[in-house]
């Protein structure tokens, strides 16, 4: 008698994107915003799979960069975008409207 062995796939992990498509997509989200707080932006800018602490290092990053400011009051943050992050993004729109090579990195995935 012989017995057949069944093989179990490992369940398939979520993709994440690019610490610098994240950074991308925030400031997108609040580009024309007057500021949000970590969890609106997280839900809002579609953001996939970043652990909560993953996401508050890469904002606590772009704060650092002066891409965004971090205004604190008693109970949350407010993040707000600058004008650095902002031109930023306008470059990277503006690669991809022209078609550049450096637009089909997966850094620049989603951006409108």
């Amino acid at each position: 008698m012989s017995f057949r062995r069944t093989i179990r796939k490992a369940p398939k992990k979520r993709e994440q994107f690019p610490r610098d498509n994240t950074k991308l997509k925030v400031i997108e989200y609040l580009y024309f915003k007057e500021g949000a707080t970590r969890n609106e932006i997280s839900k809002n800018a579609k953001i996939k799979t970043q652990s909560d602490d993953n996401f508050k290092i890469i904002l606590n990053e772009m704060v650092e960069i002066k891409w965004l400011t971090k205004m604190q009051t008693k109970d949350v943050t407010i993040y707000t975008a600058q004008k650095e992050g902002k031109e930023a993004l306008d470059h990277v729109k503006d690669l991809i409207k022209k078609q550049h090579p450096l637009s089909k990195l997966s850094a620049f995935r989603e951006i409108e």
